[in-house]
């Protein structure tokens, strides 16, 4: 729960889980993200047509950093959350700065 002082507005925040099924046209920010968000979304995330370069391998070495497992075959990449093996996990994302800024916050 959540009060602000200057309207005594209160708001409340539930717990969500994320499902669902995301229909996006080849691009390697939306990549990005959706692998990210294969981070919090609980099972197995199946992303069809996807097409690997610098920027969704970095993201993509940094969601398996984190934890995840992941395969790709062909154009279908399949990943599962899991939990990151240590305190402290060293990403490289090379020249993606869109990487970087989804993962780092």
């Amino acid at each position: 729960m959540f009060t602000t002082q200057a309207t005594d507005t209160e708001v409340t925040f539930s717990s969500f889980i994320p499902h669902g099924t995301v229909n996006a046209p080849a691009s390697k920010s939306y990549a990005q993200r959706l692998l990210a968000l294969s981070l919090v979304a609980p099972g197995k995330n199946v992303f069809e047509g996807y097409t690997p370069c610098d920027d969704t391998e970095r993201a993509l070495d940094a969601v398996r950093k984190l934890g995840a497992r992941a395969t790709l075959v062909g154009e279908t990449l399949s990943v599962t959350s899991g939990k990151a093996g240590t305190d402290t996990t060293e990403l490289y994302f090379g020249g993606s700065a869109t990487s970087m800024r989804i993962f780092t916050g």
